[in-house]
């Protein structure tokens, strides 16, 4: 997609028009970086003008995903309060509010922020029980407070038959930052004598060497040496 084609849906009454901006928006937004972000941003707008919209829900909660995503953060909170006044609390505005505040607590460092982001979090799920993208901020919040058999519990809630690689690399953040290294150790061996994983391969490595930086040279050899499978 090259920059500027929403220059080419510039007329309102361009059939489909709301539709086609946010399409682009949300594909800008997910480049993630914030030049695309910033466009993403015009695209919502451009879709806000209509004063009369079935979806402008839809277009709220991504603007105010966008805005949380530039830090613009007195605007993404005005713009959350707006999406209450207009459309009532919902599991998305409590998420929106969660994402906010764990956002601020990365720029600010004041762990308060991770208190209201659990907060808000936590009742997020009582609309959204099973929501990944819920449980993983609250796995994030309960490892940054130090509660880890917290964030465990909210892991093992996760589990299902197509995602054990990715649990397991949740589990050995929370067990790194414990400095519990063994047990991710314990974790990430067994898996990767029957399974290739570069990322569980590359995380081996880092813990190895946060356990004992003597063993550089046994990290070095672990990297280039082929996996157990890799030899079949």
């Amino acid at each position: 997609m090259s920059r500027g084609l929403g220059d080419v849906y510039k007329r309102q009454d361009t059939p489909f028009a709301n539709e086609i901006y946010f399409a682009l928006s949300r594909a800008y937004a997910r480049r993630g970086n914030d030049e695309d972000l910033e466009e993403a941003l015009k695209m919502i707008n451009e879709c806000l003008k209509d004063k009369e919209l079935e979806e402008e829900l839809d277009y709220l909660i991504c603007k105010c995903d966008i805005l949380i995503s530039l830090e613009k953060f007195d605007e993404a909170s005005q713009e959350i309060d707006h999406l209450v006044s207009s459309f009532g609390h919902s599991g998305v505005v409590y998420y929106l509010k969660a994402r906010l505040a764990m956002k601020k607590y990365y720029k600010t460092n004041h762990i308060a922020l991770v208190d209201e982001a659990i907060y808000n979090a936590e009742i997020c799920l009582q609309y959204e029980e099973h929501d990944y993208s819920v449980k993983t901020l609250l796995i994030e919040g309960y490892t940054i407070k130090k509660d880890y058999t917290k964030a465990l519990e909210i892991i093992d809630t996760m589990k299902t038959e197509d995602n054990e690689e990715d649990m397991i690399m949740e589990k050995v953040k929370v067990y790194d930052d414990a400095k519990e290294y063994q047990k991710a150790l314990d974790l990430i061996i067994p898996y990767l004598h029957n399974h290739q994983s570069w990322k569980l391969k590359y995380m081996e490595g880092a813990l190895l060497l946060d356990m004992d930086s003597n063993k550089i040279e046994m990290t070095c050899l672990l990297y280039t040496s082929p996996s157990p499978r890799d030899t079949r």
